[in-house]
């Protein structure tokens, strides 16, 4: 005998797993290191892809509070799993204050997306 059952399937467990698969990112900043020197801010930002496909047209930008200002790097392709991109920036135009700043260092190519707040010295 077959029996029927009028009782709808719970679709929440599938819907809420879904949701967390989606929110995976497989770009990861790694380590970040410089400072400015001079009148000349570098930064060097290791970036991680931990998918299985390139991550294309990447970039990275620096925002710092301070001065209220955002820097660019020119974009690129991470093609292996650990990548590097530099942001030099020349900021003789800005009034940077003497020792640590706060800066959010954001590495994205439209689709993947990392943060992370760094400190970067001033040793002016």
């Amino acid at each position: 005998m077959l029996k029927i059952s009028n009782k709808k399937k719970n679709t929440n467990n599938v819907s809420a797993l879904a949701l967390i698969s989606l929110s995976v990112l497989f770009l990861s900043l790694g380590y970040i290191r410089g400072g400015i020197f001079g009148n000349e801010m570098f930064l060097h930002v290791n970036l991680l892809n931990r998918g299985a496909s390139d991550i294309n047209n990447a970039h990275v930008t620096v925002f710092i509070p301070s001065i209220n200002e955002m820097f660019y790097s020119f974009p690129f392709d991470i093609t292996s799993s650990v990548s590097s991109a530099y942001v030099i920036e020349d900021l003789s135009a800005y009034n940077m204050p003497h020792g640590l700043s706060l800066a959010k260092v954001t590495a994205t190519n439209g689709r993947e997306r990392a943060s992370r707040w760094v400190y970067i010295y001033n040793y002016n």
